[in-house]
């Protein structure tokens, strides 16, 4: 009898648990959640159905939340999450999988700096001049995240005070990670892919800041970002800087990236292999009025720093052992987009399609190395074919080209060059005098050579022999402004 009594809180605590999981018990929760949070917050609330799993699951269909004049904030097909009972004996809630579809969100920030969720978010945590209680001391849950999983979302940014707007379409997003931590924030990213998603962003330039150089902070000093695998499908990102004119697109059919070491506090990004397949990336620069800004007037900051590449590389590590490109294309135009009008039209470079093939890039303060084994661009204007491979090697006091080769029609030119200029401010203050050495060697044959010249607004001299080859080599020692040796030997095959 004493042990049935000792025993009935538990039992009852079991029975409401099990009560839960009937129908019409979660459609009463569902009804007196809808009542709370409506009355707490003021917003119009709407929930179809709240389903709990056994052992610890849950998912909502149809929930609309609106904002505080009655439009929507949130509207979701359908939320979804699996805590692990495991984990919570360990004090830590692990939600694996995360699953959300068919969300529409809109989020506005008006000039005077409120969001249009405030009214939620005071609901809860009280006005911005509230005194918020004193944490409890003693460690509580861990949060973490296995797996999250997303399908169509959509999503609309407006900040007025910053002329910011964002327009996010998400296909979907499959993500899964080996770790997750909020204190400290580390997102350890096994693997990552993302397909028909659609990113269009419109900013305002504003006016231009001095920089803080030699002062460099890294911008992820207080988050831990590692991934293993990214794959990305049928994706774009543009961008409309709205003050200006200017504009960024980029649309990637298939791109790949296999990481070999990531340690973003350190400001290092390895990866092993990174694969673009029908990349196209465009830029539009518009000319304007004259430039008046006077911040770039003086030196540049990095004159007299003796830091290397530091100013332009920012402290990043980076490094890739293979990048593949195939049918990419490549383009820059001033004032308007337009094909080119010859072959290296400066107001409309366009290229493509293009296919690289290189190993070991790396990019650091100290060092830019680049084995190009093979690029093959066409030209836009008139589909001229161009390849080039060569290695390339620089550091702050020396630049080198080794094993270069070009082929622009068939006219095949062998190079090598290398420039020892002993640091950077040598290359800005007298770039004329900087120790040069060039070789290049070619067998120029006239008949190809003729309608290279021609794309470039240039002719063959009079008596040229069409079907005649030039054994051609130029070697050369000193600097652009003073040469201190030069070796040129010609020999027609036709005397």
């Amino acid at each position: 009898m004493v042990l049935g009594i000792a025993l009935l809180p538990v039992f009852l605590l079991i029975l409401a648990g099990a009560l839960l999981y009937l129908p019409p018990v979660q459609d009463m929760v569902r009804r007196n959640a809808i009542d709370f949070l409506e009355d707490r917050t003021g917003a119009t609330v709407r929930l179809e159905r709240l389903h709990l799993r056994f052992p610890l699951g849950l998912r909502l269909r149809g929930l609309f939340v609106s904002d505080a004049h009655g439009d929507t904030l949130v509207y979701a097909g359908s939320i979804g999450a699996r805590a692990s009972t495991t984990a919570l004996l360990r004090k830590r809630l692990l939600l694996d999988p995360v699953q959300v579809n068919d969300l529409h969100a809109r989020i506005h920030q008006t000039s005077d700096g409120a969001f249009n969720f405030d009214h939620i978010v005071n609901a809860f945590t009280g006005p911005p001049d509230m005194d918020t209680p004193e944490a409890v001391e003693g460690r509580g849950f861990d949060l973490a995240i296995g797996r999250v999983e997303l399908e169509r979302i959509d999503l609309e940014l407006a900040m007025d005070p910053s002329e910011l707007s964002l327009d996010l379409q998400l296909g979907a997003l499959d993500l899964v990670f080996d770790r997750f931590g909020l204190d400290p924030m580390l997102f350890y990213v096994e693997e990552l892919s993302l397909e028909d998603t659609h990113v269009f962003m419109r900013a305002n330039a504003g006016e231009p800041e001095p920089t803080s150089y030699p002062l460099l902070l890294n911008p992820l000093d207080s988050m831990d970002i590692r991934f293993e695998h990214l794959a990305l499908k049928r994706s774009s990102f543009r961008m409309v800087t709205t003050d200006t004119g200017d504009s960024l697109w980029v649309d990637v059919a298939g791109a790949e990236i296999q990481a070999r070491e990531i340690e973003t506090l350190l400001q290092r990004i390895a990866l092993g292999r990174v694969e673009m397949r029908e990349v196209q990336f465009g830029m539009l620069t518009m000319s304007g009025p004259a430039d008046t800004d006077t911040l770039g007037t003086g030196p540049p900051p990095w004159l007299g720093q003796q830091d290397g590449f530091r100013f332009w590389v920012q402290d990043w590590d980076l490094a890739i052992d293979d990048l593949r490109m195939d049918d990419c294309v490549f383009a820059m135009h001033i004032d308007s987009v337009a094909l080119p009008q010859e072959l290296f039209d400066p107001a409309h470079m366009v290229y493509g399609p293009i296919d690289v093939h290189a190993r070991d890039l790396l990019v650091n303060n100290d060092k830019a190395a680049l084995d190009l084994q093979h690029a093959l661009l066409h030209e836009a204007a008139g589909r001229t074919p161009i390849s080039l491979r060569v290695q390339l090697d620089a550091t702050p006091a020396a630049f080198t080209l080794e094993n270069g080769r070009a082929d622009a029609m068939g006219n095949v030119l062998d190079f090598t060059l290398a420039a020892q200029h002993g640091n950077l401010d040598a290359v800005y203050r007298d770039p004329l005098h900087i120790p040069v050495q060039a070789r290049v060697t070619s067998a120029l044959q006239m008949a190809r050579l003729a309608p290279l010249l021609e794309r470039l607004g240039m002719v063959l001299p009079p008596g040229a022999a069409a079907d005649e080859t030039w054994d051609t080599q130029l070697s050369m020692s000193g600097s652009v402004r003073a040469v201190d040796s030069l070796h040129l030997y010609l020999s027609g095959d036709q005397g």
